[in-house]
């Protein structure tokens, strides 16, 4: 199976501010929802709790330590290698990892595919993208988006590839 990020990152690394995007980039979401749609997306708790409730036409996995968490149309994970295990295991061809910070960083030596919409702004945040080796993965630009009325920022969507395989769970 494989395993890919999928995150919109501005230039000073912020993901997130007080449990929400720092920003409106509908085209950005477009591309999000047509990547991830029938397929698993794996969460953090925190990060499920800011998105409301579980994302349609998608296998919602939620990692959390807190056993008693639930939530409507959802399946409870206490690891990420065990949410990538159940993941497998339902068949998936690519599962998604979605957020947040914790999660990213955790994922990221089980990595395939990174998809990362590179916001040409800095902006305030709390939350930032993990740090990764850049000379471990190729990068081809998908495409670039200008700033416009549905778009609040200038952006490029890339997929970085890793250039050997990822560690195994």
């Amino acid at each position: 199976m494989k395993v890919s990020l999928i995150a919109a990152v501005a230039r000073n690394g912020v993901i997130g501010n007080a449990n929400a995007l720092p920003w409106r980039i509908d085209d950005d979401m477009r591309f999000f929802l047509s990547m991830t749609s029938g397929h698993c997306v794996i969460t953090g708790r925190k990060n499920f709790e800011a998105m409301g409730k579980a994302l349609p036409n998608r296998n919602n996995i939620v990692v959390t330590r807190d056993a008693s968490f639930s939530a409507p149309k959802i399946t409870v994970c206490g690891s990420l290698e065990q949410a990538l295990t159940f993941a497998q295991a339902s068949g998936e061809t690519e599962a998604f990892v979605i957020g947040g910070a914790q999660i990213y960083a955790a994922a990221l030596p089980y990595a395939h595919t990174m998809y990362l919409t590179r916001v040409l702004a800095d902006v305030p945040g709390d939350v930032r993208f993990p740090e990764f080796d850049a000379n471990e993965w190729s990068v081809t630009e998908r495409a670039r988006y200008s700033a416009s009325t549905k778009n609040e920022h200038a952006f490029v969507i890339e997929e970085h590839t890793r250039k050997s395989p990822p560690a195994a769970y």
